[in-house]
């Protein structure tokens, strides 16, 4: 690690091209990360383990190598590998903490007609969510209409259906040829009768 000295007397740390390497993986490092010095890709798997609280099993011997071109074999290794090379989840609920003060203090900051107002009514909807609830409805009230056309439609079908089993006598004295004309022409009507039951499409 390189130790440089600034014209103001200050000193920083700079990370060396050929000696800083990762402590979990030995990839290059980009820094020093919740208290470890890491390469991008730990940085980035330790965040998210300790943000979604995550649980990992291993399959083995809970002994895996972790290395970097083997890192993403076993994740419970390479977190616990995170934890014994010191990386504190401690560091990124901090992190969390001044993300959170951060935006609370930018929506405090919003001009007095640019900050989000409730409904009136019960005051647990903001002003947003009433389009998306007129859109409910309205989907609802069309699904309604739609199950109720569909119903006619059924009741439709078996009263035809009743009134050809009283017919079918007649409809086998009538002969082949004009039965299956008629049959024909009742299934055009209840083509027709269906279509016009139906509501167009919004």
């Amino acid at each position: 690690m390189d130790i440089s000295v600034s014209h103001s007397g200050t000193t920083s740390t700079a990370i060396s091209d050929t000696t800083d390497f990762c402590v979990v993986c030995g990839d290059k490092a980009i820094g020093k990360h919740y208290g470890a010095v890491a390469c991008n890709g730990c940085k980035g798997f330790f965040r998210r383990s300790v943000w979604q609280n995550l649980q990992y099993t291993c399959r083995f011997s809970k002994q895996c190598n972790i290395d970097k071109d083997h890192r993403n074999a076993c994740r419970y290794c390479r977190f616990q590998k995170c934890l014994a090379d010191g990386m504190k989840p401690e560091a990124i609920q901090n992190e969390r903490d001044r993300i959170g003060s951060t935006k609370r203090s930018r929506k405090r900051s919003l001009p007095a007609h640019l900050q989000p107002t409730s409904t009136s009514g019960d005051g647990n909807s903001d002003s947003d969510d009433a389009p998306s609830s007129a859109r409910i409805e309205r989907r609802y009230s069309e699904d309604e209409a739609t199950t109720a056309a569909s119903r006619r439609l059924v009741e439709m079908i078996v009263d035809i259906e009743s009134r050809l089993q009283g017919n079918q006598n007649i409809n086998n004295i009538l002969g082949g040829e004009r039965q299956e004309n008629n049959s024909r022409q009742r299934s055009i009507s209840l083509m027709i009768g269906w279509a016009n039951l139906l509501h167009p499409i919004p």
